[in-house]
């Protein structure tokens, strides 16, 4: 379903894109068939001044790195925000064997009240099998997590110090999400307790969630005379603030949510993972054309590179992050 909201999303953008270019396009060759008529031999003559304060929207796909797409695998975090280390220790075996399975001792044909647990089993109906006839260990963890292509909106304002050089301030917000997969292990038939047969593995999905501000206080020059077409470079330094917000399996159609632990016997939270939020910094940079409609309004389209820490788990690397937006920008003076 994500992947279809993607591609749905990315095929309106490229269609507004197109839109929105071709309104740019009859407009200005409206302005260029009236100049031309009326000074057929005369130099057309600049006459947008930019200098002056400008405030913009903007809108854009955002591609997150997926370096830190790995806190969303399912091992969760102990008290202190720190990710688990051991498969024993994940938040996916607390909540697929403990919780739901009851305890270890309903794998493999154990029964209620065996290997010290008299949790009853919620998984085997969840999952349409008999206790003791499913399996979970450290193989059906999940494999590489990633992001999704992400929808990014925000504000941009501008103050043109000159015709050619603005100092420029973004901030774009992205609700970013995380795709994987897990298995559980089913045994077709069961001779003994300790000696399963055939095992047949089915899969189901893992994902995550991810708020993302970002700030870019910066510098922006515009290259050439034109009045019309212009390609531009930017950049600054970049904060983003980041913050882990949901992580969820998917067993048939059943949401559990992996971030908060219940006792299987009062319901009662027992554990509670924290939310991770974090400030990262680095630098970005933005490089793009800037149409410009008349003298209030333009359209610039740009390709922002960064290359920043995103402040979740410990000790995040730089990393590359990268967006595509559309902006319309209007002068207010």
């Amino acid at each position: 379903m994500l992947c279809l909201l993607n591609k749905r999303f990315i095929r309106f953008f490229l269609l507004l894109s197109v839109f929105t270019l071709n309104v740019f396009t009859l407009s200005i060759s409206a302005q260029d068939s009236t100049r031309d008529s009326d000074q057929d031999d005369v130099k057309p003559v600049r006459k947008i001044h930019r200098k002056g304060f400008e405030f913009g929207l903007s809108m854009g796909t955002y591609f997150a790195n997926n370096y830190t797409a790995s806190l969303y695998n399912g091992m969760g975090f102990d008290a202190n925000g720190n990710p688990n280390t051991t498969f024993l220790n994940s938040a996916m075996y607390e909540k697929i064997v403990n919780e739901w399975g009851g305890g270890p001792a309903n794998e493999y044909g154990g029964s209620p009240g065996s290997g010290g647990t008299t949790y009853p089993d919620r998984l085997a109906p969840l999952l349409g099998v008999q206790t003791g006839t499913w399996s979970f260990d450290s193989t059906d963890m999940p494999g590489k997590m990633h992001y999704n292509i992400a929808f990014e909106i925000g504000v941009q304002t501008r103050y043109f110090v000159n015709d050619k050089n603005a100092i420029i301030l973004n901030v774009d917000a992205a609700q970013l999400t995380i795709g994987g997969a897990f298995t559980i292990g089913e045994y077709s038939t069961v001779t003994h307790s300790t000696t399963p047969d055939t095992l047949e593995m089915q899969t189901f999905a893992i994902a995550g969630q991810e708020e993302r501000l970002i700030f870019q206080p910066g510098w922006q020059h515009i290259f050439g005379d034109d009045d019309q077409f212009n390609f531009f470079i930017e950049g600054g330094p970049i904060f983003t603030m980041a913050k882990f917000q949901m992580n969820d399996i998917i067993i048939n159609g059943t949401v559990i949510d992996l971030r908060t632990y219940y006792s299987p016997i009062t319901n009662y939270v027992t554990q509670q993972a924290r939310n991770l939020t974090g400030v990262g910094i680095g630098a970005f940079a933005g490089f793009g054309l800037n149409l410009q409609a008349n003298s209030k309004y333009a359209l610039q389209l740009v390709y922002n590179p960064s290359f920043e820490k995103i402040a979740l788990g410990p000790n995040p690397p730089f990393t590359m992050q990268n967006s595509i937006q559309l902006r319309v920008c209007y002068k207010v003076k």
